[in-house]
């Protein structure tokens, strides 16, 4: 029998412990947060202002003195501004080289005939946008500035033939301003007295009787061709847009319209739309 308990006995201390459950822990509340404290000094300050404003409480700051205000104009340069244009036009024509070539040249003589131009010297930068377009004959820029620097001067008939030919060259490398170039093609052709190339222009622009300045330049080709019927349709298109009709910026059309309809109507009817 002894032999039989030590076996029960081994086998019991192989067998492992029953495990023992453990009960989980009670969950913990969360603090509550603090109370929401307000400050004096943005939020209430802030709402007092705002009734104070509707109350009409509110401090009204008195007339501006307009005698310490510099009115300056955009389209001119200040003395300061002409003293750098200027530096940079004596920098500029000391690096330039006249034996040298190629675009990167031609771009310096652009840069120097703009400088010119910003200060006024217009025979200059003629001269610079001529050297320009000597060294790059494709460079449009070049033309087209050109003949804009051109017409600012007197418009004698010789000029007026080199506008012709420079603006047909700017339309033919300057894709940048293709129709303003084109309008402008057209106009110095009617100032040298060629309405019916003013004309031929005009018409390969597209949608070109949707601006007003168009339309009157053709009526006026077309009535110096004679083409009187052509010139009155033409002109009866102006009409005068309900924001146009006391808008500064469209005081040259209201003119032009009245000079239209003083062709067309009594005198009477002229005056009223000129005002």
């Amino acid at each position: 029998m002894g032999g039989r308990l030590s076996f029960l006995r081994r086998k019991r201390a192989k067998t492992p412990p029953a495990a023992v459950e453990v009960a989980p822990p009670a969950p913990v509340e969360a603090a509550p947060p603090p109370p929401e404290k307000f400050d004096d000094s943005t939020f209430w300050v802030g709402l007092k202002a705002v009734l104070k404003f509707k109350k009409g409480l509110h401090h009204t700051p008195g007339p501006l003195d307009r005698s310490k205000f510099h009115i300056r104009d955009a389209t001119k340069l200040s003395e300061e501004e002409i003293e750098e244009v200027k530096g940079a036009c004596k920098a500029l024509g000391d690096k330039l080289d006249a034996t040298k070539s190629g675009k990167e040249v031609a771009m310096e003589y652009f840069t120097l005939a703009l400088a010119h131009l910003g200060l006024g010297e217009t025979d200059a930068a003629s001269a610079a946008f001529l050297a320009a377009i000597d060294k790059d004959p494709t460079l449009g820029r070049a033309y087209t500035n050109l003949s804009h620097t051109l017409l600012l001067d007197a418009q004698s008939d010789e000029t007026l033939e080199r506008v012709v030919g420079y603006l047909e060259c700017a339309l033919k490398y300057d894709d940048t301003e293709t129709r303003e170039n084109t309008m402008l093609l057209a106009e110095v052709h009617s100032l040298r007295g060629n309405h019916a190339a003013a004309l031929e222009v005009y018409g390969q622009l597209e949608h070109a009787e949707e601006e007003w300045e168009n339309v009157f330049h053709m009526a006026r080709c077309q009535w110096e061709l004679k083409e009187y019927g052509k010139s009155i349709d033409l002109l009866g298109k102006l009409q005068l847009g309900p924001d146009e009709e006391v808008a500064p910026a469209f005081a040259n059309k209201r003119i032009v319209l009245a000079d239209a309809m003083a062709l067309l109507v009594p005198p009477g009817a002229a005056v009223v739309a000129a005002r």
